[in-house]
């Protein structure tokens, strides 16, 4: 799923004029994901940053991301969850609704992709 998420990412838009960094976390007690953000780190053309945060939860990983974000000086956050991908314009239409609205914050739609295990039983559910 991280690397359908990452490659999402890679493949953005009309982002030429924008510092685009992405910042990695893994949210698991051991690292599980480092090797796949470095495989991806050599092919997005954004820097990429990893992160391995040990306390499980994704309010403590978003938080991790918004004080890295803090310390780089970021203007704006986009965030997504591995299990989703992004449209290719996901950043700059997140981008452009936050210079159109003059907004703090925003939520961009994106598309949940289940792993095949997890398929039936989602379908199952509606």
């Amino acid at each position: 799923m991280l690397a359908n998420c990452l490659r999402s990412i890679a493949a953005q838009e009309d982002v030429a004029n924008h510092a685009i960094h992405i910042v990695a976390v893994d949210n698991d007690a051991t690292p599980t994901s480092a090797h796949i953000v470095a495989g991806f780190a050599i092919e997005i053309p954004f820097p990429v940053q990893y992160l391995h945060e040990p306390r499980r939860g994704i309010p403590i990983a978003r938080n991790r991301v918004i004080d890295t974000a803090l310390a780089m000086g970021a203007d704006r956050l986009a965030f997504l969850d591995d299990d989703r991908v992004a449209h290719r314009s996901y950043i700059s239409k997140h981008l452009e609704a936050a210079e159109r609205h003059n907004a703090d914050a925003g939520r961009q739609p994106s598309r949940v992709v289940f792993c095949s295990r997890y398929r039936q039983t989602y379908r199952s559910m509606k």
